[in-house]
């Protein structure tokens, strides 16, 4: 398993998105709309950069931040999901925790090789109690992009897919 350590150089390039932009429905100021807030590291393995997810909790509220995360599709019905903003989206809650509050800790990471990409674990601990969220990464000339996150069904809580919550076909 991997730790914190091998994602300081996502931590970095993640940070440079400003507070406004973290918060989540915060509109960033102009000069900062063309910010980026996604890795761009071909170098970087794939537990590196799902660890530096949570190091950094990246903004995603801009659609350039969504596309510089996500892989097109997601990206797209993201965007959509967010179009309104007088209605809250399907997707009302932080995908790296499955939570709208609180600090994941603990956090630890196994992946492994799948057809088209990469699947990473994360394990960590969330109000006290175990969680797991599963990634599912693309590589691209740029980068990973997300292709789907879930969190498996556990203990008699309902699981959930992004790409579910947003009406797309599953990978």
């Amino acid at each position: 398993m991997k730790q914190f350590a091998a994602a300081l150089p996502l931590a970095a390039a993640l940070a440079a998105c400003s507070p406004a932009q973290k918060a989540v429905g915060a509109e960033p100021a102009p000069a900062e709309a063309a910010t980026v807030t996604a890795p761009s590291d071909r170098m970087m393995s794939p537990d590196a950069y799902v660890q530096g997810l949570y190091v950094s909790q990246p903004a995603w509220v801009t659609p350039e931040a969504v596309r510089a995360l996500f892989e097109p599709a997601l990206a797209d019905a993201l965007i959509k999901d967010r179009s309104n903003p007088d209605e809250v989206g399907s997707v009302n809650f932080s995908f790296w925790c499955g939570c709208q509050d609180g600090d994941p800790t603990g956090v630890t990471t196994t992946s492994r090789d799948i057809a088209g990409g990469h699947e990473v674990t994360a394990r960590f601990t969330l109000f006290d109690k175990p969680k797991t969220i599963v990634y599912r990464l693309s590589s691209t000339d740029a980068g990973y992009r997300i292709a789907d996150v879930s969190e498996p069904a556990r203990g008699g809580e309902d699981g959930w897919s992004l790409r579910g919550v947003l009406g797309l076909k599953s990978l």
